[in-house]
C-alpha cells in the first residue's frame, strides 16, 4: 500500500473519529453562538413558525406531534403580580406549560431572554423542588441526567434587539423529564415545567 493510500485511509479515520466525538444528545450545529441576537421581526417570524403546535391553554399544555418550532421566552420575573412564580419561562403565551413531544421528533428550540439577568435551558430527569444551587453540588448526583444544557444567556441590555440561542433538540429519549434554567435560584423560584417524551 502506498504512502497517499495510508494517509487517505489515515485522514479519512480521524474525520470519522471527530465526527463521532461531535455527536450529542441535542444538536448545536444550528446554534449561531453565545452572543447571537435576533430582533422584533425575526421573533415575530418565529412566532409564526410556531403554529404546528397544538396548544391548550386551559390545561397549560403544549403537545407536539411533528417536527416544529417552539419559541421559549425567558422572561422578565413580574413576582405574584402576573403569576405565582418569582421567575417563569413563557412559551406559547403560557407561563411555564406541560410539553408533550412524540417520540423521535426534532424540535427547534430558539431561546430568546427577555429579562436584565443571565438564563439558560437544561432538560433533566430530577423533578421539582429544586434547591438554589442547581449545579456545583446543589443536586448533582448520580442518578441526574441531563438531556440538554444551554449556554447562559446574556441579560437583554434594552432595544429591539434580544439573546438567543436556537437548538435542534431530538426527543428521542422516552420518559418525563422538567426544563428548567440552572442560575443560582431560578429554578428554585418557579423557573421550571415538565416535557414528557411519548
Amino acid at each position: 500500500m502506498s504512502f497517499s493510500s495510508k494517509f487517505l485511509i489515515l485522514s479519512a479515520l480521524i474525520v470519522l473519529i471527530l465526527a463521532a466525538f461531535s455527536i450529542n444528545e441535542y444538536d448545536y450545529s444550528s446554534q449561531i453562538g453565545h452572543g447571537m441576537v435576533i430582533n422584533e421581526e425575526q421573533l415575530s417570524q418565529f412566532k409564526y413558525e410556531s403554529n404546528g403546535l397544538i396548544v391548550n391553554k386551559v390545561s397549560n399544555t403544549i403537545y407536539i406531534n411533528n417536527s416544529s418550532v417552539l419559541l421559549i421566552e425567558q422572561s422578565p420575573g413580574m413576582g405574584k403580580m402576573n403569576s405565582t412564580f418569582e421567575e417563569y419561562f413563557m412559551i406559547n403565551g403560557m407561563i411555564n406549560p406541560t410539553i408533550i413531544a412524540k417520540d423521535g421528533i426534532r424540535i427547534k428550540l430558539v431561546i430568546v431572554n427577555m429579562d436584565n439577568m443571565e438564563h439558560n435551558l437544561a432538560i433533566i430527569n430530577q423533578p421539582p423542588p429544586y434547591p438554589y444551587m442547581i449545579m456545583g453540588g446543589g443536586m448533582m448526583g448520580s442518578s441526574v441526567k441531563f438531556l440538554l444544557y444551554s449556554n447562559y444567556l446574556p441579560p437583554y441590555s434594552g432595544g429591539t434587539n434580544y439573546p438567543a440561542l436556537i437548538i435542534n433538540f431530538d426527543a428521542n429519549q422516552m420518559g418525563t423529564y422538567w426544563y428548567l434554567c440552572t442560575y443560582p435560584g431560578h429554578a428554585q423560584e418557579g423557573m421550571y415545567g415538565k416535557i414528557v417524551i411519548d
